[in-house]
């Protein structure tokens, strides 16, 4: 799951991608972070998230149309069964061989790759 760094930076991406149709908004935070990052010598990423406190006007202007993030960054589902049959032939493999769980995940994915598959 994104953390919040994560999903700032995602979202001031796809603010910026947007290109200049809200009437020049996102030229003018452009504009503004690119001054931040010379004056600075910071990366884009910071000179954003401090051209965002620097110019909270402008970063308003940008947050009033709604961020949809992807798809891809919601949580995925695993198929339980999948996951019950797995930790199953783990729990087995420890104990056959006396390892710590996290080798006998290893040793599961490697002997059983059809239920380290299943997970995928």
């Amino acid at each position: 799951m994104a953390n919040g760094a994560e999903i700032f930076r995602a979202a001031l991406a796809e603010i910026l991608k947007r290109g200049s149709s809200d009437g020049g908004g996102i030229a003018a935070f452009r504009e503004k972070a690119g001054e931040i990052a010379k004056r600075d010598g910071c990366a884009q990423h910071e000179a954003l998230r401090k051209a965002r406190i620097e110019r909270p006007d402008l970063y308003r202007a940008l947050e009033a149309k709604p961020i949809v993030l992807e798809k891809a960054d919601a949580p995925r589902t695993v198929n339980t069964q999948a996951r019950a049959a797995f930790a199953s032939k783990v729990r087995d493999i420890a104990k056959r061989d006396g390892v710590a769980e996290h080798v006998a995940m290893s040793r599961t994915r490697n002997e059983h790759p059809e239920l380290f598959l299943a997970l995928q």
